[in-house]
């Protein structure tokens, strides 16, 4: 398959990087020059823990009109780019081409469809996690074992494109799966994203520090709390002390990570907060519940990123 990651960051990366080496035909698109020269000129380096580097060599590019037209276009980029990052990504998807997001927080099928035949958008979650270490250079922060994915169409009409995507990413060391009731396992990660990623981020420290602190602990429980009693009004069934002791053993399994978001935060970015915490917030209103904890923190995020630059 010609395939495409638009947005290719640290997961991104090792998800393109894995599939070319599989053999695979990929494009890593992403705006940071210095990144898509370095992996131009000397490969994509992709570490893991107990394992020797991986160096695959994988074309890379800033802008996706160079690529052509894709058979499958995996969606990476950070949520409230998906609209530009669609809108100039239009020459690569035609008709019949395949547009797969892996995308944390809610909404982003929805903005894809304002540019894609919403028949051909397939959905889906990942276990992937990974940092960056330097241009051109990931590190997979989760090692490659049993299921990393699991996807379906966006109109739950499971078809052999679908079934190809889940092949060719389980063949490449990514076990991918069909699975039709993927809302449960979505809101189980968006449980843990709005739990821990702003809060990470507004404190700037590594998951295993801010886990240390027993406020912190607090916070994550109270969080995780609303986020799952929006997702129990909406029909998902979840049970909290259940949610909690996943939540917890995930951390604890990551050690000193920099989420996304925390990077993001320290690096003066846009963070994904909009699609997380204030998405959660937002739904909770709409449905007659509350969700303070979520709506102040992810205010609180917005209000960082709007003063970057008069930080003391």
């Amino acid at each position: 398959m010609k395939i495409v990651v638009l947005g290719a960051g640290a997961v991104g990366s090792v998800i393109g990087g894995l599939l070319k080496r599989s053999g695979e035909d990929v494009y890593l698109i992403r705006t940071n020059r210095e990144w898509t020269e370095t992996i131009n000129l000397k490969g994509l380096t992709i570490s893991e823990d107990g394992k020797a580097d991986i160096n695959v060599l994988v074309p890379a590019a800033t802008d996706p009109a160079v690529v052509g037209g894709a058979d499958l276009v995996v969606v990476m980029t950070k949520t409230p780019n998906t609209r530009d990052a669609l809108k100039n990504a239009s020459r690569i998807i035609g008709p019949s081409t395949l547009v797969l997001t892996l995308q944390n927080g809610l909404g982003n099928a929805e903005k894809i469809a304002e540019f894609v035949d919403p028949a051909n958008i397939i959905i889906g979650t990942t276990t992937i996690s990974a940092m960056a270490k330097a241009p051109g250079h990931v590190e997979n922060m989760r090692h490659m074992a049993g299921t990393m994915n699991y996807i379906r169409k966006w109109q739950r009409s499971n078809s052999e494109d679908v079934q190809r995507v889940a092949s060719t990413f389980t063949a490449a060391g990514m076990g991918t799966e069909i699975l039709e009731d993927l809302d449960q396992l979505l809101w189980k990660k968006l449980l843990m994203h709005t739990g821990i990623a702003a809060l990470a981020g507004i404190t700037r420290l590594n998951l295993a520090d801010l886990l240390a602190v027993s406020d912190a602990q607090e916070l994550i429980r109270a969080l995780i709390a609303e986020t799952m009693a929006v997702a129990n009004a909406k029909g998902v069934a979840l049970d909290l002390q259940e949610e909690l002791e996943h939540a917890q053993q995930v951390f604890l399994s990551t050690g000193p990570h920099i989420n996304s978001m925390c990077y993001d935060m320290t690096h003066g970015r846009k963070t994904e907060i909009d699609s997380s915490n204030l998405a959660v917030a937002a739904e909770a209103e709409r449905m007659g519940l509350a969700a303070p904890y979520n709506k102040a923190i992810g205010l609180l995020v917005r209000v960082i990123e709007q003063t970057y630059d008069k930080r003391l």
